[in-house]
C-alpha cells in the first residue's frame, strides 16, 4: 500500500519534500528535514535499488553465504518508530532520538553487515574482528583502550581514553547525519589515499589528520622515522602500507602491512617488534630496501637503524601501486565502492 517504493517513500520527506507530503508535515520538522538524495547519489556508499533481496523479519548478521548482499533504509532504520538510543558518540551517556534499528549502539546497527555476515563479499573482512578489544591494538570503537596509549599527535578533544564512532571516519563529511553516501572511497568522510607515490600533503590523508596532528606526525614525534616513509620520492609511503585503521591483531599501533606492497626478506621474515619507549624493530622488504632488521629509536635518541639495505627491484620487493588501485581494503569489491 505504499505510494511509491521503499527508498522512493522514505525520499518524499528526506530526499527532498515531496509537494504530496508538505502539507502534512509540521513546519518546525519541515525546516529540521534534510535532503539526503545527493547522498545516495554519490559515488561511493550505500546503493539503494535492492530491495526485492530484503526479506520481512529477515536476521542480521547473515547466516545464509550463497544470499545476494542487499541494502534498503529498512536495514538500519524502523520506519514506524523513533527510538532512544545513542545515535552518535558510542563512548557518550547522551540519549538521542533515532530510528536506528533496536541495537544498543550505532556501531551494532553497522556490524548487521559488516561484521559476522555469511555473505561477505570475496576479499572483504570481518569489521568487527579488527576492531575487538582483545587485539593487540584497535580503535577504540567497541570499546574504550585497555591500559597506556601513547600517542602524541593525537588532537583536542580527542583523548587517548574515549570512544569513537563509526561516524566519526565514515559518512558524507557534510551537515547531513548518517553513512548514507560519500564522495571518497570505502564511504569515508575525508580524503584517504590507500596507495603509495600519491605523496604526502594535508588533503592526501585529510582523515588521519581530522585525529592525528599532521604536524606532530611530521616532526617524528611518535615514530622517528614518519616523515621519511611519508615524504622520500623513493617511498611516499602511505599510512595503509603500515597500519590498518580498524585494529591489528598482532602488533601495536595498528601496524599491519600491505601485503601488496610489503614482502618478505630474502630470508623469509616479515615481522614486526614493538619494544617500547617509541622504539623497536622490522624485518621486510619494501620499495627495494630490505630490513633485516631495521631499527627505530625515540626522536630524542639517535641509534643505529640497523640492517637496511637496497636490493633493488629485481628481489621481488613491489614498486609503488598506481593511484588507480582499486581501494577495497576491507568491504570487498562492489561494496562502499564505485557504483
Amino acid at each position: 500500500m505504499l505510494m511509491e517504493s521503499t527508498e522512493e517513500t522514505c525520499l518524499m520527506c528526506h530526499g527532498g519534500v515531496d509537494p504530496r507530503m508538505r502539507d502534512h508535515i509540521a513546519p518546525e520538522s519541515l525546516r529540521r528535514l534534510k535532503d539526503l538524495r545527493p547522498q545516495f547519489e554519490a559515488p561511493y556508499g550505500h546503493k539503494l535499488g535492492t530491495a526485492e533481496i530484503h526479506r520481512r523479519g529477515e536476521e542480521l548478521p547473515e547466516v545464509d553465504p550463497n544470499l545476494a548482499r542487499h541494502v534498503t533504509c529498512l536495514d538500519c532504520h524502523d520506519a514506524h518508530r523513533t527510538l532512544r538510543s545513542p545515535a552518535r558518540l558510542e563512548g557518550s551517556n547522551d540519549q538521542a532520538p533515532s530510528t536506528l534499528k533496536d541495537e544498543a549502539f550505532l556501531h551494532d546497527v553497522c556490524l548487521r553487515c559488516h561484521g559476522d555476515s555469511a555473505n561477505l563479499p570475496v576479499g572483504a573482512r570481518n569489521i568487527q574482528s579488527l576492531l575487538h578489544p582483545a587485539n593487540r591494538s584497535y580503535h577504540p570503537l567497541l570499546g574504550p583502550r585497555r591500559g597506556i596509549v601513547d600517542s602524541p599527535s593525537l588532537r583536542a578533544p580527542w583523548s587517548t581514553g574515549g570512544q569513537l564512532s563509526c561516524l566519526d571516519c565514515h559518512g558524507s563529511g557534510d551537515d547531513r547525519p548518517g553513512a548514507h553516501g560519500s564522495q571518497n572511497p570505502s564511504l569515508l568522510r575525508e580524503t584517504y589515499h590507500m596507495v603509495d607515490a600519491a605523496g604526502e600533503s594535508e588533503l592526501s590523508y585529510r582523515l588521519c589528520y581530522r585525529c592525528h596532528a599532521r604536524q606532530s606526525i611530521l616532526a617524528d614525534e611518535s615514530f622517528s622515522m614518519h616523515r621519511l616513509h611519508l615524504t622520500s620520492p623513493r617511498a611516499q609511503t602511505s599510512c595503509r602500507t603500515c597500519h590498518n585503521a580498524h585494529g591489528s591483531r598482532e602488533y601495536d599501533h595498528l601496524i599491519e602491512f600491505d601485503p601488496m606492497i610489503v614482502r618478505p626478506t630474502r630470508a623469509g621474515e616479515l615481522e614486526y617488534d614493538g619494544t617500547g619507549g617509541r622504539q623497536g624493530t622490522c624485518r621486510l622488504t619494501c620499495h627495494g630496501f630490505e630490513h633485516a632488521p631495521g631499527r627505530y629509536c625515540p626522536p630524542e635518541t639517535p641509534c643505529d637503524h640497523g640492517k637496511v639495505v637496497e636490493v633493488g627491484e629485481s628481489s621481488g620487493a613491489p614498486r609503488p601501486f598506481p593511484a588507480d588501485r582499486p581501494i577495497v581494503p576491507d568491504f570487498g569489491p562492489g561494496w562502499g565502492g564505485a557504483p
